[in-house]
């Protein structure tokens, strides 16, 4: 390196960006066969820097690849090139064709990230050798140590921990960056089902649970592919910002307004989507459910409500009692009848008839209307069983009553929005042929983010915008490979259960209820990732402060975590009072992504006996747990990535280098653990124990499971990738090599409904895919008690709480009484954390942390750009640069996610001053609304937290 003189080094740094940089030189002088086999590496063939200019657009071979185990929610088939070993640079692979001509087509795919991902292999972050600390933690000592002294040390501590605490102290954690439809996700997810250890459900940690969605519709990951833009006419970016958080795809919403549809963005910021739009609405921040109902009132009170679909498709006919505020059900008419039969006013008999759709009817029933004319308006009395007489109203009724107080002129006291604009865009929504709402990820994490969902879906509702191409709200849904349900499950479908289903469709509902009951007897362990900080991370003296919750909760936090985890509702493990004392994450970084994470720091990680990253790189996390294992990065491994419906296809990507170091991908690491349990196992002689619900948990045979009797290998994940894609009609039976010769493959199916594809709707070859067409089209009914779009919720906790339906509350002041409000969104230059220090990345913002803030507030705390300021509150605090900004409105702060806390003076990174208070009714049982893995539960809310920001 010595002979490179100081022109040659600025020379490579320079041209960095472009696929070469000063690291990759460096690398390019140690082919990846010397650096797998340890060898001494041959001198460069290299003179003058001019030779390497030259020989830069050299290659050896060119790779498909893709981004594996990268939580983007993106498929990008990219071209890499490889030479003398390693990856010297890559671009987008453009093999993605539209789905009609009339129609733009996919390509290009990718983002700044995805052609950096060379240099993060690279970096000086990698890890290549498995570690051990030998100092504190956190203390930043380590010794190198090897694969086996890891896994045997790993090994022996799991077995200790089931033998003296049960295995359910053992904690795994993936939260949402391991995931994939590829070997190491179902590997590692194999083998730890296996194990029997308490699982982290890592979604609602992030805040990804669109509660709202779930109250109202039954599921939530609805979408399209990203062309469908192209049918509306009137396109929402509702509290999102695709700019920054779907670059491969926004380019659509922008060729669709090209096309003569109008983009509005509501958004408390001038973001960077904001500037593209037709129209800007910026409501304060925390105020979108009056905003929305706002825009209801209008519709309702001017008839441009569509009643037709209400009538259909909505609880809004449905009757109430006046008496208690529930429904009307089968069991008030006649004794032993049905809790979940309810009714609506036939105006042709005049009589209060059953509603068709109610889960109570079975399978058989339909929503279509037949003779029926449901009364949206109107009192009624009834007879029940007692004989006593009520009186009834439809929840229309109630609903028009909530919506008188939010005229267009109060809603712009509450909001800040002209009352004008307000009235205007319901109408505009009234008129539009067709409304697509891009709902994303952002509105979740708010504390109230269940009441606005439920005011946005109901706008959606009263103008019929569902069920139809152009229209509905987009919320990322997957599509499906089958096979993956049973490649490495003990059952596999016989040759008659394949035909029966291809003829026998269960419903949606029914499909959940099957879930329910799989997820209890299969996968029992999985616990929601704040209900298990709550108990054994300390959260509960943050989150339990009365302060930081809504005045009128309908039941007080503390009271409602105790009676859940009583009755079970949602899971906890291991129970109170037994502490975790193993903790295994992988590819997630909990220290930089959990709620106020110094509290967590401070209550588990001294209950831990062994922390064990497995990693890409040197994470916060990593460099505080105890060993670490280097992963393999993306293109040194072969792979599917996971497909969200934005795009037809799936990018599937061969192995384009050798690991870098001893770097191993979780499949293999898995498969090891698991061989060295079943050898430690037998080497003490253990007889089989049992879990926490009393499954017996065998390890001397634990290998013999995970690798099907020797049919897979650690060593070789081959056959694994053979079975998915030759048993996967979704991408047509094709063979691993042709689908990787390739690099993405065109769907042939949607796939079979699941947690993650709610698409519910018929695949149309040659045409965009839309949701929810077999609820509105085909009149299945939907998922929800009820069986329609369900506004009125008559739970006894909502009642308490007055939110039985949509309704305004102000964001509580979780943090402490502060002037400002904290929010943030997904950073543009990074995905989660993974790219957050790498150094292209760093190079198009600040360089290190930063918050944004207005003119206004600056001024009048003396605050200069680029000053160092400090953000705290009660809970915590954290210094990082200021930003004048004059796109934020007054009284909020921005700081983008997915700084690494290494990166704030102290490690206290942004997140500390973020209390995260839960609502006590997400933790309530309710129809629709219950646990089940990556569905519902307690809920990350970190926006709109109080906080005060000073000069450091």
């Amino acid at each position: 390196m010595h002979e490179m003189g100081m022109t040659r080094r600025q020379f490579l740094w320079g041209i960095g960006a472009t696929g070469l940089s000063l690291s990759l030189a460096r690398l390019a002088w140690l082919p990846g066969r010397a650096l797998a086999q340890g060898v001494p590496a041959p001198l460069p063939p290299y003179r003058e820097w001019e030779d390497l200019y030259r020989q830069k657009w050299q290659w050896d071979k060119v790779v498909k690849a893709a981004h594996h185990v990268v939580n983007c929610a993106s498929s990008c088939p990219f071209d890499v090139f490889v030479k003398d070993g390693i990856v010297w640079r890559e671009e987008q692979n453009a093999v993605m064709e539209a789905n009609k001509p009339s129609l733009p087509d996919f390509n290009p795919r990718g983002c700044q990230k995805g052609v950096c991902t060379s240099q993060l292999m690279y970096s000086p972050q990698r890890l290549k050798y498995p570690l051990k600390r030998v100092g504190p933690r956190g203390s930043g000592k380590w010794k190198r140590i090897s694969w086996d002294e890891a896994l045997t040390e790993i090994a022996d501590k799991i077995l200790d921990v089931a033998l003296r605490d049960g295995i359910e102290c053992v904690v795994y954690d993936s939260g949402t960056a391991n995931a994939g439809y590829d070997a190491p996700t179902a590997g590692e997810t194999h083998f730890f089902n296996l194990l029997g250890c308490t699982q982290l459900d890592g979604w609602a940690a992030v805040g990804d649970m669109p509660l709202g969605m779930i109250l109202t519709w039954g599921l939530f990951n609805v979408d399209s592919t990203s062309d469908d833009y192209m049918n509306a006419d009137l396109i929402l970016l509702w509290l999102g910002n695709p700019t920054y958080t779907r670059i491969p795809d926004a380019h659509f919403i922008w060729e669709a307004r090209y096309h003569g549809s109008k983009v509005v963005s509501i958004a408390p910021d001038y973001n960077a989507s904001s500037i593209h739009a037709d129209l800007w609405l910026n409501p304060r921040i925390g105020t979108d459910a009056a905003l929305a109902l706002g825009m209801a009132h209008v519709l309702v009170e001017e008839q441009l409500y569509n009643a037709a679909f209400a009538k259909e498709q909505t609880d809004l006919p449905l009757l109430v009692r006046e008496d208690t505020g529930r429904f009307l059900r089968e069991s008030d008419l006649r004794q032993g009848g049905a809790e979940n039969i309810f009714y609506l006013w036939d105006t042709r008999s005049g009589s209060a008839v059953q509603a068709p759709g109610s889960e109570g009817l079975g399978r058989s029933t339909t929503l279509a209307l037949g003779g029926l004319d449901p009364a949206l308006e109107g009192q009624f009395e009834v007879q029940l069983a007692s004989g006593q007489k009520v009186r009834v109203r439809p929840v229309f009724e109630r609903l028009r009553k909530r919506l008188a107080d939010y005229p267009p002129e109060k809603v712009a006291q509450i909001t800040g929005v002209n009352a004008k604009l307000v009235a205007d865009l319901a109408r505009e929504m009234a008129r539009a042929k067709a409304v697509t709402m891009f709902g994303s990820w952002g509105m979740m994490k708010h504390y109230h983010s269940d009441l606005f969902q439920r005011s946005i879906l109901l706008l959606l509702a009263l103008t019929g915008n569902v069920g139809r191409r152009g229209a509905g709200i987009r919320v990322g849904a997957w599509y499906m490979l089958s096979s993956l349900e049973y490649i490495l499950s003990a059952v596999k479908p016989t040759w008659y259960q394949k035909a029966l289903m291809a003829v026998f469709k269960p419903t949606v509902r029914e499909l959940i209820g099957y879930f329910r009951a799989y997820e209890r007897e299969h996968m029992y362990m999985n616990v929601p990732a704040l209900m298990f900080l709550y108990e054994h991370g300390g959260l509960k003296e943050v989150v339990d402060r009365p302060e930081y919750h809504d005045a009128n909760p309908g039941k007080v936090l503390p009271e409602a975590m105790k009676e859940s985890i009583e009755h079970e509702w949602v899971p906890l493990y291991p129970k109170p009072g037994k502490p975790p004392r193993v903790y295994i994450h992988t590819r997630v970084n909990p220290l930089r992504r959990w709620p106020a994470p110094q509290v967590v720091e401070k209550h588990l990680w001294p209950k831990l006996e062994l922390i064990v990253a497995v990693n890409l790189k040197m994470s916060t996390t990593a460099a505080k747990s105890d060993i670490v294992l280097p992963a393999c990065g993306p293109y040194e491994r072969r792979g599917i990535k996971y497909a969200q419906s934005y795009v037809p296809y799936y990018a599937v990507g061969e192995k384009a280098v050798e690991p870098l170091g001893e770097s191993k991908s979780e499949w293999e690491i898995a498969g090891l653990l698991a061989r060295k349990i079943q050898e430690r196992a037998r080497a003490r002689g253990m007889q089989p124990i049992r879990d926490a619900k009393g499954k017996p948990r065998d390890f001397t045979t634990l290998y013999d499971q995970w690798s099907h009797q020797g049919r897979f290998q650690p060593e070789d994940d081959l056959p694994f990738y053979e079975a998915v894609t030759r048993e996967s009609p979704e991408i047509g039976k094709i063979p691993w090599a042709e689908a990787a010769r390739q690099g993405a493959v065109r769907i042939q199916d949607v796939g079979p409904f699941r947690t993650h594809t709610n698409l519910c709707s018929d695949y149309e070859p040659g045409d965009t895919i839309y949701p929810c067409q077999w609820f509105v089209q085909h009149k299945q009914p939907w998922p929800t008690l009820t069986g329609r779009q369900q506004f009125y919720i008559d739970h006894e906790w909502f009642l308490r709480a007055g939110e039985e339906l949509p309704v305004h509350k102000e964001p509580p002041k979780a943090g402490g009484d502060y002037p400002l409000r904290l929010t943030g969104g997904h950073t543009r230059w990074s995905i989660h954390s993974i790219w957050r220090e790498e150094r292209h990345m760093l190079r198009l913002q600040r360089g290190e942390p930063v918050m944004y803030i207005s003119p206004a507030d600056a001024a009048a705390r003396g605050i200069g750009d680029n000053d160092r300021v400090r953000m705290f509150n009660d809970v915590g605090a954290c210094v990082l640069r200021a930003k004048i900004a004059p796109a934020v409105q007054p009284g909020t702060v921005i700081v983008y996610h997915a700084w690494e806390p290494f990166q704030f003076p102290g490690w206290r990174g942004s997140q500390e001053p973020v209390a995260s208070p839960w609502k006590s009714l997400h933790v309530a049982e309710y129809g629709q609304l219950h646990y089940r893995f990556l569905f519902a539960g307690p809920h990350h809310a970190p926006r709109a937290t109080s906080v005060e920001v000073q000069r450091a």
